[in-house]
Formats: C-alpha cells, sequence, structure tokens
C-alpha cells in the first residue's frame, strides 16, 4: 500500500491487531488506549490520521480520536513538527580474522618427560 493513502480496511486492521494484542491482559482498556495513543504519535500522513481518527471514533475511543484529531491540528498549524531521524549509513566492518588459540590444543598426546634424582641417605 502507498504511503500516501490510507484505507478504512486498513486502519480497521491496525485497531484490531491492537485489541487482539492486549485481549487477555488484565488492564485491557488501558494498554489499548495507550497502543492506539503511541501508533497516533508515531503518524505524520495526515491522511492516514484522519481515517485513523474516524476509525477510532467509530470503535468507541472518544479521548484518542481526540488525540488523533489535535495531533492533525497541530501539524496543519505547525505547532506540531515532523521529526525525522537521519538513519545510520553502512558501517565499514573489518573482515574477520581468526585470532591463535590462547590454549594449546589439548587434544592430541602429549608426553612429559621427567628426570628424577636419587641421593643417597647420609
Amino acid at each position: 500500500m502507498p504511503n500516501y493513502s490510507e484505507s478504512r480496511g486498513y486502519a480497521e486492521e491496525r485497531l484490531a491487531r491492537i485489541q487482539t494484542r492486549y485481549n487477555y491482559h488484565h488492564s485491557r482498556s488501558y494498554y489499548i488506549r495507550r497502543a492506539c495513543d503511541s501508533a497516533t504519535r508515531r503518524m505524520t500522513n495526515l491522511n492516514k490520521l484522519q481515517m485513523w481518527a474516524e476509525v477510532l471514533e467509530a470503535a468507541g475511543f472518544d479521548a484518542n480520536a481526540t488525540f488523533a484529531y489535535n495531533r492533525i491540528e497541530g501539524l496543519h498549524t505547525g505547532s506540531i513538527t515532523p521529526q525525522r531521524r537521519a538513519r545510520l549509513g553502512r558501517t565499514a566492518v573489518p573482515a574477520y580474522a581468526p585470532i591463535e588459540p590462547l590454549r594449546p590444543d589439548v587434544s592430541g598426546v602429549s608426553l612429559v618427560t621427567y628426570e628424577f634424582t636419587v641421593e643417597a641417605e647420609v
């Protein structure tokens, strides 16, 4: 789906995913309202926001719909400016170079020779 358009079905699907995620949670309504506000806060596309607000209003989340309408108004007036973060560029990762083992290989057979000297008792 293109970035510039938002269908009602997609907004309803987003709300259904949020409701399904917190369906069996003990504070279901609180977490759904918080997730809806978080989704609204991330949106900067006015078409998406308008449809999202209408879907929230139709589902009975009036406080969340008001928050979305306030965000639309803030984006129109310029009191809210969309923040665009610079993405990290590709980093030059050095090629993997194996290092020598820290301990000697003990899996093979190793022979140790001991020399004993016997002293006579005085």
